[in-house]
């Protein structure tokens, strides 16, 4: 008998399932634990994210009422959420960014069969407050001829006016911004002639006394008969990085001429005229040993001013000034042409004096020292063109101050003027490096640039992608400019 109930099978099946009940409802229960915990982790970040915004974007700067605002808005949405013990394990708020940690518990359904009561959640959140702290922004903007294509000079004027006015729109927040209107040679103004990283020669003229002897002439006047004709054409040149279509109609070069009365004496003359050569505040690039200085690390080397029969450079530099009015008044007196003078494109001087005004070094002093994370305070280059590097700077003569006259890149066509163009563009990029190793954050602007190297060289210039924008017509200008005084303002999550 007791054999056969020991070979007896029938009932295995029943033991077995006994035997595996528990497992597999621990199993299920996992999953619908996990499945629990993760929406409550979910909901508990969400909390602290939105907590973090809620105190961000106030303006409380005291920091026990910035954690008042954030255990207020925590209860709010904790109540009934099923959590238990909820707790703000961090909290660090400052006038740059907050910090919030978040911890809970919750009771799982089905854990509680293994003795697990309890299930821990823990998150994070930071949010940056936007422009509510220290902010130095420099405004590097291209004043060259090709500007005045479109009338691109009074579409930028607009975009650069809305993102003043932006910047400055939270009055608690210690905004100061500088302008540095740039094209082959930049204006530092009458102020700093004696200052000791500039070197201006003295002033002086130039007398000519030239002498002409005396000499007959036939008066003549042009008939109606064409001698010469220009056929009708056009062609595409490039103008200031712009390339551009010329035409012209068919016209008449020179006409047949005939006397026009009797022949005139013209007694002997001596003149004598002088020329006055004065300094404009204008400066060229710094160049040591035939090399080109790129950045402020070598402020010994002194920038060259140069003297001139009349002002050859742009609107004056604008240093760091939290005066609204200032900057607002210096961007609608941007000017791209002078009277004898035609402004070119020269990126690296931009970029150099976009760095020196957000150095606390000479040859400015407003600014605050570099922070290593951009925060305290937070240093921003916005850089703009219109197009390529047209000019490249002269390593050659005394102090550089001859360099306007080898400038100009050669030649009509890019294939002729590709090698020089190529390292002025590498200049551009090695001032854009070291800016960014000083923490500075840059955004860079390509308005209607149809050169791929050029947008190429502006989008690697830029923090990083989303710092680059490729604007094809004004309103993408406007739009652009509009997107990056929101991202200089918003608040916004960094974790």
């Amino acid at each position: 008998m007791r054999k056969g109930f020991l070979s007896d099978r029938s009932g295995n099946f029943g033991v077995v399932a006994a035997v595996l009940t528990i497992p597999l409802m621990l199993s299920v229960g996992l999953a619908v634990d996990y499945s629990m915990w993760s929406t409550q982790h979910t909901k508990l970040q969400q909390i602290a994210d939105s907590a973090a915004l809620a105190v961000a974007s106030s303006r409380e700067d005291n920091p026990t009422k910035m954690r008042a605002v954030a255990d207020a808005y925590i209860a709010a949405n904790t109540s009934g959420s099923g959590m238990d013990q909820i707790t703000v394990s961090t909290f660090n708020a400052t006038d740059e960014e907050v910090e919030i940690d978040l911890t809970a518990t919750m009771k799982p359904a089905f854990m509680s069969l293994a003795n697990i009561t309890t299930m821990d959640l823990s998150v994070s959140a930071k949010a940056v407050r936007g422009v509510s702290g220290s902010v130095e922004v420099a405004l590097v903007l291209d004043n060259t001829e090709s500007m005045n294509y479109e009338n691109k000079i009074g579409t930028l004027k607009i975009a650069a006016a809305g993102l003043v006015t932006e910047l400055h729109a939270n009055e608690d927040a210690d905004v100061r911004i500088a302008l540095v209107p740039y094209a082959e040679q930049l204006n530092v103004g009458l102020d700093h002639r004696n200052e000791s990283w500039l070197s201006v020669p003295d002033d002086y003229t130039k007398t000519v006394t030239t002498t002409k002897e005396g000499y007959w002439y036939q008066p003549m006047k042009n008939t109606k008969t064409c001698r010469t004709w220009q056929e009708a054409g056009s062609r595409q040149v490039e103008k200031d990085g712009v390339w551009v279509t010329e035409s012209w109609p068919r016209r008449c070069t020179a006409y047949e001429q005939v006397p026009n009365g009797p022949k005139k004496w013209v007694p002997p003359k001596t003149t004598t005229t002088v020329t006055a050569y004065k300094w404009f505040g204008c400066i060229g690039a710094r160049v040591k040993s035939g090399h080109l200085v790129l950045d402020d690390g070598q402020p010994s080397v002194k920038y060259p001013g140069f003297v001139n029969t009349s002002q050859k450079c742009v609107t004056e530099i604008v240093p760091l000034t939290d005066s609204e009015d200032t900057i607002q008044s210096a961007v609608s007196g941007m000017v791209t042409s002078r009277p004898g003078y035609v402004p070119q494109t020269y990126i690296p001087g931009g970029m150099m004096w976009g760095i020196n005004v957000l150095s606390k070094s000479e040859p400015y002093s407003q600014a605050l020292d570099y922070d290593t994370s951009n925060v305290k305070p937070r240093k921003v280059i916005v850089l703009m063109t219109d197009g390529l590097n047209t000019r490249r700077t002269n390593l050659t003569g005394t102090l550089n101050l001859n360099f306007l006259l080898g400038g100009p890149l050669l030649g009509d066509t890019n294939s002729a003027n590709a090698a020089q163009r190529d390292q002025t563009n590498a200049d551009t990029l090695a001032l854009c490096d070291y800016a960014k190793s000083k923490g500075i954050e840059i955004f860079s602007v390509a308005f209607k640039v149809d050169d791929q190297d050029a947008k190429d060289m502006l989008e690697t210039c830029a923090t990083d992608a989303t710092h680059y924008y490729d604007a094809s017509d004004s309103e993408l200008l406007l739009a652009a400019f509009a997107g990056i005084g929101e991202s200089l303002t918003r608040v916004r999550l960094t974790h």
